[in-house]
């Protein structure tokens, strides 16, 4: 939200998420408006009585008398795909997922609806909550960063985020930025995961779903709003078995062990004036698993079980002080508890458990200065972490120590300029930032480090040919090393580890018209001091600073409406070439081979209909075979495979209550297929979810 002066006549024009949205038309048959670039509208021009109609291009149409009209006025998003997502482009990259009043959310997780509506890969263990991660265009997942209400949750000891860990129902949006942004570096990007906002009624929703893989599982959710509050209260009880069935060897077997039991107690309060937007929000999470046996061939239960026991609280608080100036401020604390048990000590030497603590407190601050079409982005970030061990972590010789820190401190400066009718340009925006981040691993080196980060942005479109815009974007991004890069070498350390490094360059091309959307994009990616693990003499691995690879290719997203918004269709596809183009010998099998697990070919598309409250969804995935050894050798390869989802869904009124049932199919076709080696993925499965909301 950006400040003005608040005049009877004025009204504030805000999305979901309270950002102010501009060039909003208000009119009726005789007068017109229009919202200016802090998303206010001057409605003087209209008497009380008049009924005005608000229209935006990316925003649902609503028409409201004025007299009931308040000074703020929220506008719902048009959704595509899954019925859930909004495409946005500008020169920052940002895409946003919107799961707001989506009936079907309760069939998916977030990995799958990423999944879904990006081009976003991820690799899978085996069904329900098994362990997924982030992969896309020869980047792993710790080479993105995930923020939850914009505080880091990403991994200490592995850098990485299980995105299985994270129910949807908690979530209202993900915003998607590529590159660099806000004073962190990312060479895969960065997701922010955003609970749901300030409330406009009250609003209670109670559900469940059943499988047939036995998942159980019991949601409610409770939101209320007073004055210029708003609460919001949830609950989220989960379980199954998850003895999924599988083909191995041509023959059928039930994964053992796999089960699983979560339960999601979340809480938020939130405040919002015309100056100041506040929210607090806690959730407690409690996850137990068992380890389904180390590989199919040995598919019986090891009788070990992971848990996983968080806490996270965050604080957003967005403040203007005028019409050109606001900040930001967003802090958040994570407390984890992770047990591995091992009652037969068959993964732990001499071991019935191990416990690991994990603290985690970030907090960044965020300002903005307005000039005309010139604005200036700078702040600040900070993160503590610590690690505690109930076993000695593995130092070269000092095996007497538990725990490990590690502090990080960053600045950044990001002008934005941004103007319509200029020159030959009907459009253009341009946008740079610098960021010095400041980093001290408090175990052996005690010393701060300084890394610089670069990121250079523009969106244009020329005024004879409106319906094209273009995009450049360099990046220049590093990955520092993680905890167990650093520490957890068995009996050797690395500490001397640089930052992997990687050079991005993207140039793109959107085309919007009635008839279609289109977006394709060209990537070049080059990685300098990639670290693997090489073995040793003692037949140890150790990380190193080695590799550097080079990843080429293009995406293409195309979105058809065929009926308007009763019946759309979708289609992402993406090429990705990326190779180790580093020799470690003259006999390195691996120089010059496509990177583990990434495929030539991906191709997602789907179609969704809707008529009179039902809607149906069915998503397509191919993939290409993929590799599982550095040096590409056909005998150790995952093949090809295309996997079919269908989701019917049917939404009514009941007496005083709005109803949603949805019913699931996945894997469809029933595919025998692999994401990774030795974790076969289920076969098909139903989901059954009833919601009600009163």
């Amino acid at each position: 939200m950006i400040f003005s002066e608040v005049f009877s006549q004025n009204v504030h024009i805000l999305d979901n998420f309270n950002k102010p949205i501009s060039s909003v038309n208000a009119f009726n048959k005789t007068t017109y408006s229009i919202s200016n670039e802090n998303g206010i509208v001057d409605l003087s021009k209209f008497s009380e009585n008049d009924s005005i109609s608000f229209s935006h291009i990316n925003f649902v149409d609503t028409t409201i008398q004025k007299s009931k009209i308040g000074n703020i006025l929220h506008l719902k998003e048009k959704h595509f795909q899954l019925d859930t997502v909004l495409v946005l482009s500008n020169s920052d990259e940002k895409k946003n997922i919107n799961l707001s009043n989506l009936s079907t959310i309760y069939n998916f997780g977030i990995d799958d609806i990423l999944s879904q509506n990006t081009s976003f890969i991820f690799i899978k263990s085996g069904g329900e909550n098994a362990f997924s991660t982030i992969f896309r265009r020869g980047l792993t997942s710790d080479n993105f960063l995930v923020l939850f209400n914009e505080a880091q949750i990403n991994d200490l000891r592995s850098g990485s985020f299980d995105f299985s860990q994270i129910s949807p129902q908690v979530i209202e949006n993900i915003e998607i930025t590529n590159g660099n942004s806000n004073g962190f570096s990312a060479a895969g990007g960065i997701l922010n995961l955003s609970t749901k906002n300030f409330a406009d009624s009250n609003k209670f929703e109670l559900g469940s779903s059943i499988s047939s893989d036995k998942l159980n599982s019991l949601f409610a959710n409770y939101s209320v709003s007073f004055n210029n509050f708003s609460a919001n209260f949830g609950f989220n009880r989960s379980y199954s078995p998850n003895k999924y069935s599988f083909i191995f060897d041509e023959k059928l077997y039930s994964r053992e062990n796999a089960d699983f039991s979560k339960t999601l107690l979340y809480s938020s309060l939130s405040y919002l004036d015309i100056k100041t937007y506040a929210k607090f929000y806690i959730h407690f999470n409690d996850f137990k698993s068992g380890l389904p046996g180390f590989v199919v061939t040995n598919n019986q239960s090891s009788a070990a079980r992971n848990e996983n026991r968080n806490l996270l609280a965050t604080i957003n608080l967005t403040h203007n002080f005028s019409s050109f100036f606001h900040s930001e401020i967003h802090s958040g604390y994570q407390f984890q508890i992770l047990k591995l048990l091992d009652p037969n000590e068959e993964i732990l030497t001499n071991q019935l458990e191990q416990t690991a603590k994990l603290n985690n407190f970030s907090i960044q601050n965020r300002n903005s200065f307005s000039f005309g079409n010139l604005k200036l982005n700078f702040g600040e970030n900070f993160l503590f972490g610590k690690l505690q061990n109930s076993s000695p972590i593995a130092l070269e010789y000092l095996d007497n120590l538990y725990s490990a820190t590690k502090s990080e401190f960053s600045l950044y400066l990001r002008p934005f300029y941004t103007c319509d009718e200029f020159s030959i340009f009907n459009s253009l925006q341009i946008s740079a930032e610098i960021n010095s981040q400041f980093v001290k691993n408090e175990i052996i080196d005690n010393s701060w480090q300084n890394y610089f980060s670069k990121d250079v942005k523009t969106n244009f479109s020329f005024k004879n040919m409106k319906n094209f815009s273009f995009l450049f974007h360099y990046s220049d991004s590093f990955r520092l090393p993680n905890f167990t890069e650093l520490y957890y070498s068995t009996t050797f350390s690395n500490s001397k580890l640089l930052p992997e490094n990687y050079s991005q360059i993207l140039v793109g091309l959107n085309y919007n018209s009635e008839l279609f959307t289109a977006n394709f994009e060209i990537f070049n990616i080059f990685g300098n001091n990639k670290i693997i693990w090489v073995p040793t003499r003692l037949a140890l691995q150790i990380p190193k600073n080695v590799k550097k690879t080079i990843t080429n290719g293009f995406e293409l997203n195309l979105n058809i409406p065929i009926f308007k918004n009763n019946l759309t269709s979708y289609f992402i596809y993406s090429y990705t070439d990326a190779r180790n183009i580093s020799a470690q010998s003259q006999d390195d099998n691996s120089y010059n081979k496509q990177l583990l697990y990434s495929s030539l070919h991906n191709l997602k598309s789907g179609i969704n209909a809707r008529w009179n409250g039902f809607s149906a969804s069915l998503f397509h995935q191919f993939s290409s075979e993929k590799f599982y050894t550095t040096d590409n050798n056909p005998i150790y390869k995952i093949p090809f495979y295309n996997i079919f989802d269908l989701n019917l869904a049917y939404q009514f009124n009941l007496y005083s209550t709005q109803n949603s049932l949805s019913f699931a199919i996945e894997n469809l076709t029933n595919e025998n297929y692999l994401i990774i080696q030795s974790y076969p993925m289920p076969l098909r499965s139903f989901t059954f979810t009833y919601k009600m909301t009163l």
